[in-house]
């Protein structure tokens, strides 16, 4: 094994505990100073989540290759969502009065973004390709990895609640209400 695919897979596997940090990191750094920003911010963020849990409701993982629902407009939209919820992070923390604090928490975001998901789906792709073969590539030549295409058809998919939870996707919808409310308690007191 490369050191590349050795860094890759070190990111992918601390995926969680690194994105947890980044966010600890940012939410201490954090001084958001508009309303605006942060309901602009916020409206993004649960975009993104929205997105995740269409997702997960519809993923099966190692069962069927998904490519119904969100799958149908992008092959990786958990991964889109994050981003989404990163660029809503990223807004609601905004701040003219601290530009170097701002500055850091964007750069920390982008960071994690960078160093987590791009890897992460080069090894999905590789391993669905192993497991799908000429399915998956199909797949592949008619859906866009990260932005969305145009489906043939809309769908919203076999959405199943239970899917959901065993893809543990309302860990993500706690975390993001938690780090919401103590951004907004930052910023209506000014901490």
């Amino acid at each position: 094994m490369d050191f590349e695919t050795v860094q890759e897979t070190f990111w992918v596997r601390h995926r969680r505990r690194v994105a947890f940090a980044a966010g600890l990191f940012c939410l201490l750094l954090a001084h958001p100073r508009s309303r605006l920003l942060f309901l602009c911010g916020l409206l993004l963020a649960i975009l993104g989540e929205m997105l995740r849990l269409w997702a997960a409701g519809c993923l099966h993982k190692g069962r069927e290759l998904s490519r119904e629902g969100p799958y149908a407009w992008v092959r990786h939209p958990l991964y889109l969502g994050a981003l989404c919820m990163m660029g809503g992070s990223a807004l609601v923390v905004f701040s003219l009065h601290h530009p170097g604090q701002t500055a850091l928490v964007w750069a920390v975001l982008l960071w994690t973004w960078i160093k987590i998901y791009p890897p992460k789906m080069i090894l999905e792709e590789r391993h669905l390709t192993k497991l799908y073969g000429e399915e998956y590539a199909g797949y592949c030549r008619r859906v866009p990895r990260l932005f969305p295409g145009w489906p043939r058809g809309l769908s919203i998919g076999p959405f199943q609640l239970a899917q959901l939870l065993r893809n543990r996707e309302h860990q993500t919808v706690a975390a993001l209400w938690g780090v919401a409310a103590l951004l907004w308690m930052k910023l209506i007191y000014r901490l």
